[in-house]
């Protein structure tokens, strides 16, 4: 895999059911940019962690808070791992537009600004 252009950061905790069909879904169906997905497992305990992993998508990494940090400081657990130039933070029950990421990085390069938000 290339370094991805965004990392798409998702907190969550014991929120199998609509991580898995919500979130990452949307998240790995972005067209036309390069992405990583950070799921900040916030000390879930009916498995996401182990079931994420087994989606086996080099696209898509784990890291897992020991204890319940709670949705602020799990959001910076995922910035603090990412390794694409561009955050993206996405909510576990939310879904993007296929084209969402790569309309927001191309209205960034044409404003020449360094963050953008919808």
């Amino acid at each position: 895999m290339r370094e991805p252009e965004v990392s798409v950061i998702i907190p969550t905790r014991n929120r199998w059911p609509m991580l898995s069909t919500h979130a990452l879904p949307s998240a790995l169906a972005q067209e036309d940019v390069e992405l990583e997905i950070v799921v900040v497992d916030d000390a879930s305990d009916d498995g996401t962690a182990a079931r994420v992993e087994a989606i086996e998508d080099p696209r898509i990494r784990v890291v897992r808070n020991e204890t319940n940090l709670r949705l602020p400081a799990s959001r910076n657990v995922g910035a603090d791992a990412a390794r694409g130039s561009w955050l993206a933070f996405l909510d576990d029950d939310d879904l993007w537009s296929p084209r969402k990421l790569r309309a927001q990085l191309d209205a960034a390069r044409e404003a020449a600004t360094d963050w953008v938000y919808a």
